[in-house]
């Protein structure tokens, strides 16, 4: 596996929502707070430039509340559902006698689905309050994050074999990856080619050199780059 792994917070876009939050509050509550944590999911993806279509992760989830009551993890897996779907594929529905416009969720696709064949295993637990959090992030990331309701670290690690990056496409070439790497050499995502293999690439070879330049700031990469490393 690659072992990556990303550290992702989420500021709570409304209240971390418990299994008894509900059954006391009923159906219409819960599912307008689903709505917004889903949102916050997949904009917090959309934030961090989450890869996609990995072959399969494992999630560990830390609620992160502004008071020190008493509370269970498991119990606000109804917090943390709407944020693992967000990961997932987008949700359409078709039209339905109930629903005649259908319905829809966002969805980043770092995953193809939260079945165990992707899905390692998704642990909740409960951590240092909220303030104590931002309080060791950057400024920029404090003003970002502040919420009257808490946040949520999520922490991703990629389980995927090491030389398969994406179950939906062959691996890209460094031909590709070069040709591309405009984005990927500051993301340190290389279209789904790690920036190690990159940086190890034979300086011997077209790609290679390329590579070099492009690390070293020469130059700034552009599609006419795939010219130069057709060959490779």
């Amino acid at each position: 596996m690659t072992g990556r792994t990303w550290t992702l917070h989420i500021a709570a876009p409304a209240q971390l929502w418990s299994t008894n939050d509900s059954h006391n509050k009923g159906p219409r509550p819960t599912s307008a707070n689903r709505k917004q944590w889903r949102k916050a999911g997949y904009d917090t993806a959309a934030f961090y430039r989450l890869p996609k279509h990995l072959r399969r992760v494992r999630y560990n989830i830390t609620f992160h509340f502004t008071d020190r009551a008493r509370r269970d993890a498991l119990n606000y897996s109804e917090t943390a559902k709407p944020v693992i779907d967000a990961f997932g594929p987008p949700f359409v529905q078709a039209p339905t006698a109930k629903r005649p416009n259908g319905a829809s969720a966002p969805g980043w696709s770092l995953i193809p689905d939260d079945t165990p064949e992707y899905l390692e295993s998704a642990t909740l637990a409960i951590g240092p309050l909220w303030p104590t959090v931002l309080a060791g992030l950057p400024a920029a990331d404090r003003r970002r994050l502040v919420s009257p309701h808490g946040g949520m670290t999520v922490v991703i690690t990629d389980l995927s074999p090491a030389d398969l990056f994406t179950p939906a496409a062959p691996a890209p070439s460094a031909a590709l990856a070069c040709d591309r790497i405009g984005q990927a050499f500051t993301d340190a995502a290389v279209f789904r080619i790690a920036l190690e293999e990159i940086r190890d690439l034979d300086p011997a070879t077209p790609a290679g050199r390329l590579a070099t330049e492009v690390l070293a700031g020469k130059h700034h990469p552009n599609h006419n780059h795939m010219k130069e490393v057709a060959h490779v």
